[in-house]
């Protein structure tokens, strides 16, 4: 045994399912067939449902890159994101979050 632990495959808020090592996403059972970066924010929201998030932490958390004062990239990610959450008829239970 490796002695590493085994992370969760899956997390589930509400109508949300997010597949983890599959990197897919679902509402009401429906694949909302994201990009690599649209899961990685709605992972990274989804694990800080119950908090603030920076919108710093948020981009350099999914990007990997430092935020240099351009938030356009990561406004258009969530404008997809909300886009198919609606199409598959569901809503986030983090939709109303906070950023700072």
């Amino acid at each position: 045994m490796s002695g590493r632990s085994k992370l969760p495959e899956k997390l589930c808020l509400d109508a949300l399912e997010l597949n983890i090592h599959a990197s897919q996403a679902f509402v009401h059972e429906k694949n909302l067939q994201l990009t690599p970066k649209e899961f990685g924010v709605l992972l990274f929201l989804a694990r800080s449902a119950e908090k603030t998030v920076g919108v710093k932490d948020l981009y350099e958390s999914v990007w990997h890159a430092p935020l240099l004062n351009d938030t356009v990239t990561l406004k258009t990610t969530i404008s997809h994101l909300r886009n198919k959450r609606a199409a598959a008829g569901g809503f986030f239970p983090f939709d109303e979050a906070d950023t700072a």
